[in-house]
């Protein structure tokens, strides 16, 4: 929500955005039907996915991509009671739509349904593995759909622009990359001149700690207090004119910290992602 708005206003922007979401969802599910007739009509702003219409081609790109979806899903944050197999009640889908898959946890179809919804609004980003991974946190502090996609919506294409993160050259997470071996040069010029010396001056050992922002490096609730201090405090430098981002600074401590085993070769660079 803008700051300024109302509760009046609030209220009417989050039944619009219902509606909205719910329309999306049902024109991709239609798209998942065997013999599916078109789906309903509508427009839908920002979709630029014509599937009123779809061709048969189109369709079975639908079904690819939500397979695809649903195997990664399956797989996301499995330790977590929220999405254990013995939690057939749920607790995700508020706000959502209907389509519970047969014998998989409803918080997981919740996954799906935001994923998939936000690959059709968005079809230049579309859906890459690691998604899953970012979302997951928001539906589970939440408790509902509409607003798992509302906020996971506003990280990926907000001012912070994560869905950059995810484009086939990935500039954004390049430069990210380069930034952590600015921060290691200035702050341990030693180390990175160790790591430069072992062919990773490029700092690619960080690729999957910026990519799904720590997600699999830190136990669940440990990222939820990172994410909130994050988004609390995005930057940190000495510089204002050249701010640099937290998580860079994070992880450069994060190397730093493992310094000694690093230059006595007793970790590789390449273990540092493990």
């Amino acid at each position: 929500h803008c700051p300024g708005n109302t509760r009046a206003q609030r209220r009417a922007q989050r039944v619009a955005k219902a509606a909205q979401y719910q329309q999306l969802c049902r024109r991709w599910r239609a798209a998942l039907e065997p013999h599916g007739g078109p789906p309903s009509s509508g427009s839908l702003a920002g979709a630029a996915v014509g599937l009123t219409e779809a061709s048969e081609q189109e369709r079975v790109a639908v079904r690819q991509r939500w397979e695809r979806i649903r195997e990664d899903v399956r797989r996301t944050d499995q330790g977590l009671p929220f999405y254990s197999s013995s939690n057939i009640r749920g607790g995700g889908g508020g706000g959502g739509t209907e389509g519970q898959e047969d014998g998989m946890n409803p918080n997981l179809t919740s996954l799906c349904n935001v994923l998939m919804s936000f690959s059709l609004l968005y079809p230049e980003v579309g859906y890459s593995q690691g998604m899953s991974d970012l979302l997951s946190p928001f539906l589970v502090v939440l408790r509902n759909e509409l607003d798992a996609f509302r906020c996971f919506e506003a990280w990926m294409m907000g001012p912070e622009a994560l869905h950059e993160q995810f484009t086939p050259e990935q500039p954004a997470l390049q430069a990210e990359m380069a930034g952590v071996g600015t921060i290691l040069r200035a702050v341990d010029p030693e180390l990175a001149s160790h790591l430069a010396t072992m062919g990773d001056s490029g700092c690619y050992f960080c690729f999957r700690w910026l990519l799904v922002r720590f997600r699999r490096e830190f136990d669940f609730k440990d990222v939820l207090s990172l994410w909130e201090v994050l988004w609390a405090c995005p930057f940190r430098s000495g510089r204002p004119e050249r701010p640099v981002p937290y998580h860079l600074w994070l992880c450069a401590s994060m190397v730093v910290r493992v310094r000694e085993q690093i230059l006595s070769k007793v970790l590789r660079d390449d273990q540092l992602c493990v």
